[in-house]
Protein backbone atom coordinates (compact mmCIF):
# COMPACT_ATOMS: atom_id res chain seq x y z
CA UNK A 1 0.00 0.00 0.00
CA UNK A 2 2.78 2.45 0.89
CA UNK A 3 4.58 1.63 -2.37
CA UNK A 4 1.42 2.62 -4.28
CA UNK A 5 1.37 5.96 -2.48
CA UNK A 6 5.06 6.50 -3.21
CA UNK A 7 4.51 5.64 -6.88
CA UNK A 8 1.53 7.98 -7.04
CA UNK A 9 3.55 10.78 -5.42
CA UNK A 10 6.43 10.23 -7.84
CA UNK A 11 4.10 10.23 -10.86
CA UNK A 12 2.39 13.39 -9.65
CA UNK A 13 5.70 15.18 -9.15
CA UNK A 14 6.86 14.19 -12.64
CA UNK A 15 3.56 15.19 -14.29
CA UNK A 16 3.66 18.76 -13.06
CA UNK A 17 4.81 20.65 -16.14
CA UNK A 18 5.05 24.03 -14.46
CA UNK A 19 6.93 24.74 -11.26
CA UNK A 20 4.75 25.65 -8.31
CA UNK A 21 5.73 28.80 -6.48
CA UNK A 22 4.82 29.24 -2.85
CA UNK A 23 5.16 33.00 -2.99
CA UNK A 24 2.80 35.95 -2.88
CA UNK A 25 2.18 37.61 -6.24
CA UNK A 26 3.59 40.92 -5.03
CA UNK A 27 6.92 39.26 -4.17
CA UNK A 28 7.40 37.58 -7.54
CA UNK A 29 9.88 39.05 -10.01
CA UNK A 30 8.43 40.81 -13.06
CA UNK A 31 9.76 38.14 -15.46
CA UNK A 32 7.71 35.43 -13.76
CA UNK A 33 4.66 37.68 -13.58
CA UNK A 34 4.91 38.29 -17.33
CA UNK A 35 5.01 34.54 -18.01
CA UNK A 36 1.95 34.06 -15.82
CA UNK A 37 0.09 36.92 -17.48
CA UNK A 38 0.88 35.45 -20.89
CA UNK A 39 -1.03 32.29 -19.94
CA UNK A 40 -4.06 34.11 -18.51
CA UNK A 41 -7.37 34.46 -20.30
CA UNK A 42 -9.06 37.83 -20.76
CA UNK A 43 -11.16 37.66 -17.55
CA UNK A 44 -8.14 36.92 -15.37
CA UNK A 45 -6.13 39.68 -17.02
CA UNK A 46 -8.91 42.18 -16.46
CA UNK A 47 -9.18 41.21 -12.79
CA UNK A 48 -5.44 41.54 -12.31
CA UNK A 49 -5.42 44.81 -14.23
CA UNK A 50 -7.78 46.30 -11.63
CA UNK A 51 -5.47 45.58 -8.67
CA UNK A 52 -2.79 48.27 -8.97
CA UNK A 53 -1.14 50.58 -11.49
CA UNK A 54 2.04 48.49 -11.53
CA UNK A 55 0.02 45.39 -12.40
CA UNK A 56 -1.97 47.32 -14.99
CA UNK A 57 1.18 48.25 -16.91
CA UNK A 58 2.43 44.65 -16.77
CA UNK A 59 -0.90 43.29 -18.00
CA UNK A 60 -1.13 45.91 -20.74
CA UNK A 61 2.38 45.09 -21.96
CA UNK A 62 1.38 41.53 -22.92
CA UNK A 63 -0.45 41.00 -26.21
CA UNK A 64 -3.41 38.61 -26.34
CA UNK A 65 -3.89 36.55 -29.48
CA UNK A 66 -7.54 36.10 -30.39
CA UNK A 67 -8.80 33.79 -33.08
CA UNK A 68 -11.85 35.99 -33.67
CA UNK A 69 -13.09 39.32 -32.44
CA UNK A 70 -16.41 40.91 -33.27
CA UNK A 71 -17.42 44.47 -32.44
CA UNK A 72 -21.01 45.30 -33.26
CA UNK A 73 -23.72 47.68 -32.28
CA UNK A 74 -26.62 49.90 -33.15
CA UNK A 75 -28.11 53.00 -31.59
CA UNK A 76 -29.26 51.08 -28.49
CA UNK A 77 -26.62 48.51 -27.58
CA UNK A 78 -22.98 47.63 -28.25
CA UNK A 79 -21.48 44.15 -28.10
CA UNK A 80 -18.01 42.61 -28.07
CA UNK A 81 -17.42 38.92 -28.77
CA UNK A 82 -13.93 37.46 -28.42
CA UNK A 83 -12.72 33.92 -29.07
CA UNK A 84 -9.38 32.63 -27.82
CA UNK A 85 -8.26 29.02 -27.35
CA UNK A 86 -11.80 27.77 -28.03
CA UNK A 87 -13.13 29.95 -25.22
CA UNK A 88 -15.64 32.72 -25.78
CA UNK A 89 -15.96 36.01 -24.01
CA UNK A 90 -18.73 38.54 -24.56
CA UNK A 91 -19.65 41.92 -23.18
CA UNK A 92 -22.68 44.13 -23.80
CA UNK A 93 -23.23 47.75 -22.97
CA UNK A 94 -25.72 50.47 -23.70
CA UNK A 95 -23.17 53.06 -22.55
CA UNK A 96 -21.03 54.34 -25.45
CA UNK A 97 -18.26 55.59 -23.16
CA UNK A 98 -17.89 52.23 -21.43
CA UNK A 99 -17.95 50.41 -24.76
CA UNK A 100 -15.21 52.57 -26.26
CA UNK A 101 -13.04 52.18 -23.18
CA UNK A 102 -13.32 48.46 -23.87
CA UNK A 103 -12.51 48.82 -27.55
CA UNK A 104 -9.48 50.96 -26.76
CA UNK A 105 -8.16 48.38 -24.31
CA UNK A 106 -8.73 45.52 -26.75
CA UNK A 107 -7.04 47.51 -29.54
CA UNK A 108 -4.03 48.02 -27.30
CA UNK A 109 -3.51 44.37 -26.36
CA UNK A 110 -5.41 42.33 -28.96
CA UNK A 111 -3.97 40.59 -32.00
CA UNK A 112 -6.73 39.13 -34.18
CA UNK A 113 -6.71 36.34 -36.72
CA UNK A 114 -10.21 37.48 -37.78
CA UNK A 115 -11.79 40.81 -36.90
CA UNK A 116 -15.44 41.54 -37.67
CA UNK A 117 -16.86 45.06 -37.47
CA UNK A 118 -20.60 45.68 -37.65
CA UNK A 119 -21.83 49.11 -36.58
CA UNK A 120 -25.09 49.95 -38.33
CA UNK A 121 -25.30 53.53 -37.08
CA UNK A 122 -22.62 56.12 -37.61
CA UNK A 123 -20.12 56.53 -34.80
CA UNK A 124 -17.91 58.97 -36.67
CA UNK A 125 -19.40 61.91 -34.81
CA UNK A 126 -18.43 60.26 -31.54
CA UNK A 127 -15.21 61.99 -30.46
CA UNK A 128 -13.64 59.00 -28.70
CA UNK A 129 -14.06 56.87 -31.84
CA UNK A 130 -12.32 59.41 -34.06
CA UNK A 131 -9.58 60.80 -31.82
CA UNK A 132 -8.14 57.62 -30.34
CA UNK A 133 -4.81 56.86 -31.99
CA UNK A 134 -4.79 53.16 -31.14
CA UNK A 135 -4.65 50.75 -34.05
CA UNK A 136 -6.23 47.34 -34.55
CA UNK A 137 -3.83 44.46 -35.24
CA UNK A 138 -5.55 41.89 -37.45
CA UNK A 139 -4.79 39.50 -40.31
CA UNK A 140 -8.30 39.29 -41.75
CA UNK A 141 -10.95 42.00 -41.42
CA UNK A 142 -14.61 41.76 -42.33
CA UNK A 143 -17.18 44.55 -42.40
CA UNK A 144 -20.73 43.30 -42.14
CA UNK A 145 -23.76 45.59 -42.13
CA UNK A 146 -21.43 48.45 -41.35
CA UNK A 147 -22.05 52.15 -41.79
CA UNK A 148 -19.72 53.37 -44.55
CA UNK A 149 -18.17 56.18 -42.45
CA UNK A 150 -17.49 53.72 -39.61
CA UNK A 151 -15.80 51.40 -42.08
CA UNK A 152 -13.53 54.18 -43.35
CA UNK A 153 -12.63 55.18 -39.77
CA UNK A 154 -11.77 51.57 -38.82
CA UNK A 155 -9.74 51.01 -42.02
CA UNK A 156 -7.65 54.04 -41.06
CA UNK A 157 -7.09 52.44 -37.63
CA UNK A 158 -5.60 49.18 -38.92
CA UNK A 159 -1.93 48.39 -38.49
CA UNK A 160 -0.01 47.28 -41.56
CA UNK A 161 -0.01 43.54 -42.13
CA UNK A 162 -3.67 42.95 -42.93
CA UNK A 163 -3.87 40.03 -45.36
CA UNK A 164 -7.52 40.34 -46.41
CA UNK A 165 -10.39 42.77 -46.09
CA UNK A 166 -13.93 41.63 -46.83
CA UNK A 167 -16.58 44.29 -47.24
CA UNK A 168 -20.28 43.58 -47.60
CA UNK A 169 -21.52 46.71 -49.36
CA UNK A 170 -24.97 47.81 -50.32
CA UNK A 171 -25.52 48.81 -53.95
CA UNK A 172 -25.50 52.48 -52.97
CA UNK A 173 -22.00 52.22 -51.49
CA UNK A 174 -20.26 50.97 -54.67
CA UNK A 175 -19.75 54.58 -55.77
CA UNK A 176 -17.72 55.21 -52.62
CA UNK A 177 -15.14 52.45 -53.27
CA UNK A 178 -12.64 55.02 -54.56
CA UNK A 179 -12.50 56.53 -51.07
CA UNK A 180 -11.62 53.11 -49.64
CA UNK A 181 -8.76 52.65 -52.11
CA UNK A 182 -7.24 55.97 -51.00
CA UNK A 183 -6.56 54.56 -47.52
CA UNK A 184 -2.86 53.54 -47.21
CA UNK A 185 -3.66 50.22 -45.48
CA UNK A 186 -5.87 49.21 -48.42
CA UNK A 187 -4.37 48.46 -51.81
CA UNK A 188 -6.42 47.21 -54.78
Amino acid sequence: MSSNIENFTEITEKSTAEPIYDTNWCHMPAEIKLKCIGKMEINERLSLRCTANAERSLVDSQKIEFYRGCFEGDDEEFRVFLNRNHRNYSKRSDDKNQFFEWINYIKKVGVFEKLVISFEDSLVDYEQFITNDGLFTAKNVKFSYCDFDNMIAVLRKLKDGVESIEINLTFTAFDELAEIYEIPQVSP
